[in-house]
């Protein structure tokens, strides 16, 4: 390949990531405005923890009270977007600025894997659409989640532990630097992090020969390769024993117990709705060899881990990291296929189903729509396949929001009851301007809490926005100390 035509295959693939960006950033302009929720208020608090603490990254990030069961690397990222604009959109710019990193972090997964795949260059472009091009993805931009960060490090690591493999030209020091980095913060950013340790010695292992090679013809390197594995091993032993101040590891979940089949319709929900026809047409044509079995090995794996934690069913954003495996694979099945025009037609196909996705995920008049016509069995319900980032909650919560700006009276005293990872949203929403800052908010994480109630107080149930309460109610907002009364009988 010349020069010349190198250089138009690599534009080409910046034009389509270019694209990709800049369709999310308009979702995120356009709902900008819409409340965060869940673990968002969680890295939301921690914001406000961190600037109370004068930045002080230590003293926040390894203490659960103060960023709950979440890692701290998400919410220093998104401090400065914070002052910026605001919490609640300053949250919204951060994730589309490392949803935007992601897409670069694939781009260099993709070079750097491709040739196990008998894949080059020219079909990054088809990778980034296939892995991209969906509702789950687009949806990131503007999650104020730390998704997107996780998984650009999980896919960069990957790239460099391949390179110090592999590779015979190497700046080796650098490299083993920059490789022990991503994974620390991989960690730093989410707990979940941890899931590289196993995978990492597990790609090591498939390898071998490689390392069994390194220590004879490259020693040094092998040597670097050892100090890198005896640091991260530190790194995780000085969080577990409560010595690292800047990861928290300590608050698991996954002893939950979990119903797999549920995680498995989970999983095939996800695969329906983001790979679609494509996955349909490159299905007879997947295929696994030696070079490509490792990667087969770590999406099986990672996927393995997920679908056993308890939450995955409901958030679908936890696989996003192996998408750009999974990319690999449709891709390279695709170029097999003999019928280019059954090709060309699934990606029309392609093309007009996911955008109709994106859009019943991204944009608040078409989600209306479609939770007025789709059946809740095919959405899964609330919390289901086509509400994992809690669109219709975002709005509902919204409308409610508005609903209090405009309702109480001037200086009224407003109960917020939420027992959500132990009050994480307390004063976020007014913080953010949400919530008109002449309020009297008494936060509560249940009935009891409260005390005795005035009898001209309003009372706030913002779970039963997200989720349906314990009794079933649906009553989100009562008026005076009779009704709490009643409440609590």
């Amino acid at each position: 390949m010349n020069h010349r035509s190198e250089t138009a295959l690599k534009r080409r693939t910046f034009a389509v990531a270019l694209c990709i960006v800049l369709l999310g950033g308009a979702f995120t302009a356009m709902n900008a405005n819409l409340p965060i929720l869940r673990n968002s208020l969680v890295y939301a608090r921690a914001v406000e923890n961190l600037e109370l603490h004068h930045l002080a990254v230590w003293q926040v990030c390894s203490d659960p009270v103060q960023v709950h069961a979440q890692g701290c690397g998400f919410s220093v990222l998104a401090v400065p977007f914070a002052r910026l604009a605001g919490l609640n959109a300053g949250l919204k710019l951060a994730s589309w600025m490392t949803t935007a990193f992601l897409i670069a972090a694939m781009i260099a997964f993709f070079r750097r894997f491709n040739g196990a795949f008998g894949l080059r260059e020219e079909d990054i472009p088809l990778e980034l659409v296939v892995a991209c091009f969906n509702p789950l993805m687009m949806t990131q931009f503007w999650s104020a989640h730390s998704d997107p960060a996780f998984a650009a490090l999980f896919l960069v690591s990957f790239v460099l532990l391949d390179r110090l493999l592999k590779d015979d030209e190497l700046n080796e020091s650098w490299t083993a630097v920059a490789y022990t980095l991503s994974v620390m913060l991989a960690v730093f950013v989410r707990p979940a992090g941890l899931i590289l340790y196993p995978l990492q010695a597990l790609y090591v292992f498939c390898h071998r020969r490689e390392v069994f090679a390194l220590a004879g013809r490259r020693p040094g390197r092998f040597r670097l390769l050892v100090a890198s594995a005896a640091v991260l091993a530190v790194w995780v032993v000085l969080g577990k024993l409560g010595h690292n101040p800047l990861v928290n590891i300590n608050k698991g979940e996954f002893h939950v117990p979990v119903p797999y089949l549920s995680s498995v319709g989970g999983l095939v929900a996800l695969l329906a709705i983001c790979f679609g026809v494509l996955l349909l047409v490159a299905a007879p044509y997947l295929s696994v060899d030696r070079e490509s079995a490792p990667l087969l090995l770590m999406l099986a794996a990672y996927v393995h881990v997920f679908m056993v934690f308890h939450g995955s069913s409901y958030n679908m954003r936890y696989y996003l990291p192996v998408f750009p495996l999974i990319a690999l694979f449709v891709v390279r099945a695709l170029r097999a296929v003999p019928a280019r025009r059954l090709v060309a037609a699934s990606l029309v196909v392609f093309a007009v189903t996911n955008g109709a996705t994106i859009v019943a995920y991204d944009s608040v008049a078409a989600n209306r729509l479609f939770a007025r016509v789709a059946p809740k069995k095919l959405n899964g319900g609330q919390l289901g396949y086509f509400d994992n980032l809690r669109l219709s909650a975002q709005v509902r919560m919204k409308e409610a929001l508005d609903r209090l700006d405009a309702e109480l009276p001037p200086g009224a005293t407003l109960n917020y009851v939420t027992a959500y990872y132990e009050g994480a949203a307390d004063g976020i929403y007014q913080a953010s301007g949400l919530l008109r800052p002449d309020l009297r908010i008494r936060y509560a994480r249940h009935l009891d809490e409260l005390g005795p109630v005035p009898g001209d107080a309003w009372t706030f149930f913002p779970d039963r926005l997200v989720t349906p309460s314990a009794d079933g109610s649906s009553q989100w907002l009562v008026h005076g100390s009779m009704a709490i009364s009643r409440l609590r009988r």
